[in-house]
């Protein structure tokens, strides 16, 4: 996905909205962008290097990865 400057003005008075906050930086919008697209997508999970990796402190294979989380999940939530 990229990000344009176009974009990212277009869709930032959105973000301004969902932060409830006043923000003065534009960093946020393309992970809006990103959010949206997942969820258009229906994706559950991205993990993005903005601290969603930092939990695994290595490389991960993604294989192995997915066997631990199918492991951690309770029998209901595994089957769907």
């Amino acid at each position: 996905m990229r990000a344009t400057h176009g974009d990212i003005g277009r869709v930032f008075p959105d973000v301004v909205w969902h932060t409830e906050i006043p923000i003065m930086r534009t960093a946020p919008a393309p992970m809006f962008l990103l959010s949206k697209l997942v969820r258009e997508t229906n994706f559950k999970v991205v993990l993005t290097g903005e601290g969603a990796d930092e939990f695994l402190a290595k490389p991960f294979d993604t294989e192995q990865l997915l066997k631990t989380m199918r492991r951690m999940m309770p029998p209901a939530v595994d089957s769907i």
